[in-house]
């Protein structure tokens, strides 16, 4: 990018007049494809077929035409008398979405700085007052001429164009800058002017990455694929960050919470919410983010802290996790001992150790009384902090979360506030049963989709440790565990890129629904999740997540980029928590089961015609002749 900007100046120097073009070169269009504005107004404006009949009266007009440049009004003539009223609206959409491409606007300032004659030239059916319109909004002031084929009915692509500048302005030493190869380029230097060929952003950006180009090809016709790599591409041609974690968060955090929070904010307008209650910690960037892109001012938002730990030590609700057992059970347990085992009522007690379940459930089943004594103590303090929050008891209530396999905030606000309440999530685990509760999910499929849910679980998060308990008002947060720290520091900048990408939007589209849907979203993530970078890689590493109730248990995230093996299959526990992962060396000779991606169960080794299987991958068991 410096080159090419050396390279400019450079050549301005030289010349008297320097031109140039408007499309993807001084101002972008958040698409892939110029008509995808046309499949946009589409959906917005609910005219099915528009997209398709705008196209085709375009060649219509252009094959019917008897001058050399047709006109916005010359195409309508072609388009169907439904589609009439968009007309208008096409152009309006054209003045709110294009935007100013920084790059070319500092070499336009420059050029004004040095004294040089700047005319703008196009090849466009769009008028020529609405044009001006559109570049003065852009910061494009101060140039002598605009040039525009539907005006002049001369084009560039003829070359025509050319000649008439070069009588205009009467010199021959002029530069060209844009971005089309023939027109801009070689019919420019044809006609004898200077040429600088300008590769267009939105292909930059989609040759420079592997996994963006993928994606486009595998969403060619997709609009919130187009809006989003469109949206990507400018934010990277216009804001040069050097923080990868806060472009981590742009790129992918920020279009993540984005779709969630304008499907909320569409989910509240119909439920006629009044005051939601994003939870900690998952709420934190969401809550700031829904602030920027709501379309209405009647629901009023709170970020609240509401842990599941409360749920145990308020409402001691243990009936879902003792019924699933396991590890869920345990935790909870744990949690519930641990947090009240310094109560003057245990003392001089032999308090069970984790790991005996049994006598865990026996020690708070005979102490069932003082526990309902320590959480009604709970329960005054936190309704303490309700009251500081000047929520509106007696309106309709929404607890936002993203990921649940309890309800555990919900429950436990249902029976703080005594009243039902609705839930906003995500997703709910297949397993969980929600028969007595009021819920909607943004995934209506009951499994995980995203190759690594971990990862969101980091994308919407915050930059807090985990929390303890609500004392004063004021929020207790857990010692702060060396993995924990590194995500904290990491996640401070995600969440700045994540409510960046929300600002770039509400500016490009204001109150223009995008049709962010999370099917185009999961496969966005999970091409990051799939073709990793080196550099992702490198700053990965360190990040790592805790799946426990008691947040003491971390595993990596995206572990699979650092292993020799490739998972295959997961065996999870509510199809959430990997149990056993199925993985297969890359060379693909041996296959192996392991358990919390920690102890290998089995390891299957192909040795010439043979299959050995390794107990504990060391102890070779029985081996097979391969058929």
């Amino acid at each position: 990018m410096y080159s090419l900007q050396r390279k400019i100046y450079e050549e301005v120097k030289k010349t008297d007049v320097v031109s140039f073009d408007i499309f993807d070169t001084l101002l972008l269009r958040p698409y892939i494809k110029p008509t995808d504005l046309f499949v946009h107004m589409e959906k917005v404006f609910n005219a099915p077929g528009f997209a398709e009949n705008r196209i085709r009266s375009e060649i219509a007009a252009r094959k019917n035409a008897k001058k050399p440049e047709v006109t916005i009004d010359d195409i309508y003539l072609f388009v169907d008398n439904r589609y009439q009223v968009l007309k208008s609206k096409e152009i309006d959409f054209e003045k709110q979405v294009l935007q100013t491409n920084n790059e070319i606007k500092k070499i336009y300032d420059y050029v004004l700085s040095c004294g040089k004659k700047i005319i703008i030239t196009s090849d466009m059916y769009l008028t020529k007052d609405v044009i001006e319109t559109i570049l003065q909004k852009n910061g494009y002031i101060n140039y002598s001429k605009l040039y525009l084929s539907s005006s002049v009915q001369k084009t560039k692509s003829q070359g025509d164009l050319y000649d008439l500048i070069k009588e205009d302005v009467e010199t021959n030493n002029i530069l060209h800058i844009g971005d089309n190869y023939d027109s801009d380029y070689v019919k420019a230097k044809e006609h004898g002017l200077w040429a600088i060929h300008y590769e267009k952003p939105i292909s930059k950006f989609m040759n420079g990455s592997k996994r963006v180009a993928k994606f486009v090809n595998d969403h060619s016709n997709d609009l919130f694929a187009s809006i989003l790599i469109g949206s990507l591409s400018i934010y990277k041609q216009n804001k040069e960050c050097d923080n990868y974690w806060e472009n981590i968060g742009f790129d992918y955090a920020g279009p993540a919470i984005y779709t969630y929070t304008s499907w909320l904010d569409k989910q509240f307008e119909k439920d006629h919410i009044h005051d939601a209650l994003f939870v900690a910690r998952d709420g934190y960037s969401l809550q700031k983010v829904y602030e920027i892109i709501k379309t209405s001012n009647k629901t009023k938002s709170y970020y609240l802290y509401a842990p599941r730990i409360l749920n145990l030590i308020c409402n001691l609700d243990l009936n879902a996790q003792l019924a699933y057992g396991g590890i869920d059970a345990a935790a909870a347990l744990s949690t519930l001992i641990d947090y009240f085992k310094t109560a003057k009522c245990f003392h001089n007690l032999h308090i069970p150790d984790h790991s005996n379940l049994k006598q865990q459930i026996n020690f708070v089943k005979s102490h069932l009384q003082e526990y309902k004594n320590l959480a009604k103590q709970e329960k005054e303090k936190y309704m303490s902090y309700l009251k500081n929050q000047d929520l509106s008891i007696n309106n309709k209530i929404a607890l936002v979360d993203t990921i649940s396999g309890f309800l555990s905030s919900q429950k436990f606000l249902e029976g703080i506030l005594n009243k039902k309440i609705k839930g906003y999530y995500w997703i709910i685990w297949a397993s969980t049963d929600i028969t007595n509760y009021d819920v909607s999910t943004l995934q209506r499929e009951r499994e995980i989709l995203f190759h690594e849910w971990n990862l969101m679980e980091f994308f919407m998060t915050a930059p807090t440790p985990p929390i303890q308990n609500v004392v004063d008002n004021k929020p207790q947060f857990k010692p702060v565990l060396p993995y924990e720290r590194a995500r904290i520091n990491a996640y401070s900048y995600v969440s700045e890129g994540a409510i960046e990408f929300a600002k770039t939007i509400k500016n490009i589209f204001i109150d223009i629904d995008v049709f962010s849907n999370y099917k185009t979203l999961t496969d966005w993530i999970n091409s990051f999740i799939d073709m990793p970078t080196d550099e992702d890689k490198k700053h990965f590493v360190n990040i790592k997540h805790a799946y426990d109730a008691n947040h003491t248990q971390f595993i990596p995230l995206c572990e699979h980029w650092y292993k020799k093996y490739k998972i295959t299959k997961r065996h999870c526990l509510f199809k959430f928590i990997p149990i056993i992962t199925e993985q297969q060396k890359r060379r693909k000779d041996t296959k192996r089961y392991v358990l919390f991606n920690i102890l290998t169960l089995l390891k299957k080794k192909r040795k010439g015609h043979y299959f050995k299987y390794y107990i504990l991958g060391v102890f070779p068991v029985f081996w097979h002749k391969i058929q």
